[in-house]
């Protein structure tokens, strides 16, 4: 048995995720004081169409820390799997849809789409990866194994593309955007994922850019610019019934949307103005109009709602903005002609605090004493390993009389050789969608990690597909 002096682990409950990695454990990168750890900085990601590449902002400093290449020209969406490790970018400019593997900062894989891509989206799991495409057999949706990063299936659509997508947060359909030649009129082909069959289409605007439903999966709005001219347009579609429920006027030549975390609100970025335009979804009216950087284009909330992040085409910045006040309070100088935007967050479960040194009892079992309430059942540890890999549970927790927490299996083969008497583990930046409870465990030392579990908010697309 040894002890571990400092160690910081993330613990998840109810999670499907298997076991895996190595035994090496890391050392060092321990920087910041425990009492930091509940203002663990956010990021933002940023793709920079112009530079090829993704700005990483410390939303903290309110700075760019690091980029990472797009592995791709003129990357304009992103979407990130579900245990954040992995962000899958698309546009359509470009044919292929780039893996990043988000811990190295490096590119893991390219998919071929054919003749060019368009939006990407992932299911919950993560399992798998919806992208529009065009290839010489016509349009359609490419659906991709992200285990293999091979495409298993295409999904047939009769538009001439299909530039934004949009899944049902059940999973069960997808909404395609698609563009008509009557003149550019959008339409939405309704995709059931069961038999990856259309099962219905519905006419919304003219030059339709973007699709977003909403949290509760309710409704759906369709962004549409109408006229280069004119102000533009959001239909309102019933997810229930497959029917355009509404029409809200918004900006000038409008572009991306997002709905906050809760659902209550939209914002509409309006390119043309320089706008974001406020939505009130039950009411389904503006609300509010704020006034942003040049060419705002994506936006972006965190996980309260307190903040939306909006990125300016036009300004090469990022503009960040209080929700309470709908004003901006920041500018974040970024790349060149920014698009789209996702948002990496701070932990949201309690902070527990180890009140015994943890124990490692045998090779594949650790114990922790915590002050709190002990809850048996699966759990999930997220470990940082010298590779860069990840060890992920779900592992099996009994409680002691006294409340110690044993937590077994957490790893899933005996390490050999013995690992060093007082090493460092460090978490990594994890991803965790709601409604899985998490519970942060951080030894009673003067040291934890500054980088807290996070949790990514897709940014905006856009795209077109109907049958």
């Amino acid at each position: 048995m040894f002890s571990i002096n400092r160690l910081k682990t993330i613990v998840s409950h109810n999670t499907k995720n298997s076991l895996r990695s190595s035994l090496r454990l890391t050392s060092a990168l321990v920087l910041c004081a425990l009492a930091g750890i509940a203002q663990a900085a956010p990021f933002t990601y940023v793709l920079n169409r112009y530079d090829n590449n993704v700005s990483v902002v410390d939303l903290a400093s309110n700075s760019i820390v690091s980029s990472m290449p797009a592995g791709m020209i003129t990357p304009t969406e992103i979407a990130i799997d579900s245990d954040g490790s992995r962000a899958y970018l698309s546009s359509t400019w470009s044919t292929v849809v780039s893996v990043l593997d988000l811990k190295k900062g490096s590119l893991l894989h390219t998919i071929s789409l054919g003749n060019s891509g368009a939006d990407v989206a992932l299911s919950a799991s993560g399992d798998t990866a919806y992208a529009g495409m065009t290839s010489s057999s016509g349009p359609a949706i490419a659906v991709i194994d992200t285990a293999t990063n091979q495409i298993t299936r295409t999904i047939a659509i009769s538009a001439i593309n299909s530039s934004a997508i949009a899944l049902h947060p059940d999973g069960s359909r997808l909404y395609s955007l698609e563009m008509r030649d009557t003149p550019n009129t959008g339409t939405v082909a309704v995709i059931d994922l069961a038999s990856h069959t259309v099962v219905d289409c519905l006419a919304v605007g003219i030059e339709s850019t973007d699709i977003k439903v909403s949290p509760a999966g309710t409704f759906a709005y369709v962004v549409n610019r109408d006229s280069m001219q004119a102000n533009g347009s959001i239909t309102v579609i019933d997810t229930r019934t497959n029917t355009v429920d509404a029409t809200i006027p918004v900006g000038l030549r409008p572009s991306g949307l997002s709905f906050n975390p809760t659902g209550s609100q939209a914002y509409v970025t309006n390119s043309g103005d320089n706008t974001v335009s406020v939505i009130d979804t039950t009411s389904h009216a503006v609300v509010g109009l704020i006034t942003a950087g040049n060419g705002p284009k994506h936006v972006a909330f965190n996980p309260s709602g307190s903040r939306a992040y909006v990125t300016n085409q036009l300004g090469n910045t990022m503009s960040i903005i209080d929700t309470a006040t709908q004003r901006v309070t920041a500018s974040v100088p970024v790349g060149r002609d920014p698009w789209g935007i996702a948002f990496v967050g701070e932990a949201t479960g309690p902070i527990v605090n180890i009140t015994m040194a943890p124990a490692i009892n045998s090779p594949n079992q650790a114990q922790y004493g915590i002050a709190g309430t002990c809850t048996p059942g699966a759990v999930d540890v997220r470990i940082e390993l010298t590779d860069g890999s990840l060890s992920i549970g779900p592992l099996t927790s009994t409680c002691s009389p006294t409340g110690q927490w044993t937590l077994s299996n957490l790893w899933p083969m005996a390490l050999s050789p013995s690992p060093p008497s007082k090493p460092t583990v460090r978490a990594l930046p994890a991803l965790r969608r709601p409604p899985l409870p998490s519970i942060l465990l951080t030894a009673p030392t003067t040291v934890a990690t500054s980088r807290e579990m996070y949790k990514r908010y897709p940014l905006a697309a856009f795209g077109q597909v109907c049958s």
